[in-house]
């Protein structure tokens, strides 16, 4: 089955190569017909200079009825098979119909992709963590239009606002007093969206302090009890691999609140000097999938998730796996060289 859609996937690129080949020879033959137009009318209006010139030995009456054959021919009527308008109309449809063919075989070739990369010989391929990646950038910049940045927008027209009432100081007071409280906000909405790009912590601060400050977030805002344990002397991580780690218990966790409608997850860290290993597990009482079912599909879905977990912890050089079935929870279980 691999070997099928290896295949058509590689006939896909080759369709693409060949239709971007004919767009070009498309554009030739535009550029072509222009040309040729250009140097035609050039042609003929320095003729017509030369025959209205008072030393051109023509009657009147033959100059006049030059002046008039010249403006018909200035005028491009459609008797040329490359200077008619018809041909540019019929090159543009032309043009026009290639880059819709080309869309619809970039459609079908990404469709492949995913196929392709969604079967089990494909697990390891980063295609489809780069695709699940770009979905996530374009909401995170979703929310940053909707929220920091029409905040912003909001703010600077109160701040005009204040700006003409300044000779009303209650209503310069109560509208400055808001405006504060809409900055905060507007901060702490940024804040978020930093520490989900890269938190700083962890440059600052290392894995462990990261995570326990991401914790007690975590159950503030989704009332879900949280607990973390950590075992043997701590030791550092590359900085990527750190950055790794933190992204695949984050989703973890996040997965525990918002799929697995779990009550309580546990996260369990482990340094092994011994085999300058890290172990991780983290575990919820949710109500579990079938991991198979979704493997499956899962390239589909376009969203990070298990993808980028499994491919995080395969770029840190560890291992990766994920137990779960209906009503037993989930276990997310990894471990990666320190």
């Amino acid at each position: 089955m691999a070997g099928t859609w290896k295949e058509n996937l590689s006939k896909q690129v080759l369709a693409l190569k060949s239709g971007f080949g004919e767009l070009l020879e498309l554009v030739d033959n535009w550029l072509f017909a222009l040309a040729g137009e250009e140097e035609k009318v050039r042609r003929l209006r320095s003729l017509a200079e030369v025959l209205r010139a008072p030393d051109s030995g023509l009657t009147p009456q033959a100059r006049k009825a030059c002046d008039a054959l010249l403006l018909d021919l200035l005028a491009v009527k459609e008797n040329g098979p490359v200077t008619s308008s018809a041909y540019r109309t019929s090159l543009q449809k032309n043009f026009r119909q290639g880059i819709e063919q080309i869309n619809g075989q970039v459609d079908t070739l990404l469709a492949h992709i995913g196929k392709l990369f969604s079967s089990d010989d494909q697990q390891g391929s980063p295609a489809g963590f780069i695709l699940a990646q770009e979905e996530e950038r374009k909401r995170i910049a979703r929310e940053i239009h909707d929220g920091p940045a029409q905040s912003l927008a909001s703010l600077i027209m109160r701040i005009d606002f204040c700006q003409e009432n300044m000779t009303k100081p209650d209503l310069l007071k109560a509208e400055l007093t808001d405006l504060k409280e809409s900055i905060i906000r507007t901060l702490r909405d940024i804040r978020r969206f930093i520490f989900e790009l890269r938190p700083m912590a962890l440059d600052d601060l290392g894995l462990i302090p990261t995570l326990e400050q991401f914790i007690a977030g975590f159950r503030t805002r989704s009332g879900i009890k949280v607990s973390i344990h950590v075992e043997g002397e701590r030791a550092s991580l590359a900085p990527e691999c750190e950055l790794g780690v933190f992204r695949v218990i984050q989703e973890a966790v996040n997965n525990a609140h918002h799929h697995a409608q779990a009550h309580n997850v546990y996260v369990f860290l482990t340094y092994d000097l011994e085999t300058k290993t890290l172990f991780g597990v983290i575990k919820d009482d949710g109500i579990g999938f079938n991991v198979e079912q979704i493997r499956k599909t899962y390239a589909t879905l376009k969203k990070l998730g298990l993808i980028s977990m499994e491919e995080r912890i395969r770029l840190a050089n560890g291992t990766f796996e994920i137990v779960s079935a209906a009503e037993e929870g989930t276990v997310v279980s990894f471990n990666v060289p320190l």
